[in-house]
């Protein structure tokens, strides 16, 4: 169990495995003096919004990362409301800091966590 990462352009992506399991994004603007304002959601349904908003993990600060959300809760949503069972239009999370957007549905996001998964496995 860990920390597994890859670095893009655009930001850095985490998938923690430590406790339930977390989805990180650090976009690559680092934030006002590392510290990160959030990002605005489009697309996403008033439960997903309101579940995120309110998600207080036990041992991390959110304002140290541009995204973080438990994976499990965060995949099934993608799932049932951005994958084959809902509709196909990407969930988009928008930086505060620097207005980059992050697009995702079910599938794209399988894809990205595999990535994440084989950068860290061929090091």
């Amino acid at each position: 169990m860990g920390i597994f990462e890859l670095k893009t352009p655009e930001a850095t992506y985490k998938y923690d495995e430590c406790g339930t399991g977390h989805f990180v994004i650090d976009c690559s603007c680092s934030g006002i003096n590392g510290k990160y304002k959030g990002v605005i959601y489009k697309k996403a349904s008033s439960f997903f919004e309101e579940t995120a908003e309110e998600y207080q993990p036990s041992t991390k600060k959110k304002n140290k990362h541009t995204f973080y959300i438990n994976e499990f809760f965060f995949s099934s949503q993608l799932s049932l409301e951005h994958g084959e069972k809902g509709n196909k239009s990407p969930l988009v999370l928008k930086c505060k800091n620097c207005d980059r957007e992050f697009s995702f549905t079910y599938e794209s996001y399988l894809n990205l966590k595999n990535r994440i998964m084989q950068e860290n496995i061929n090091l």
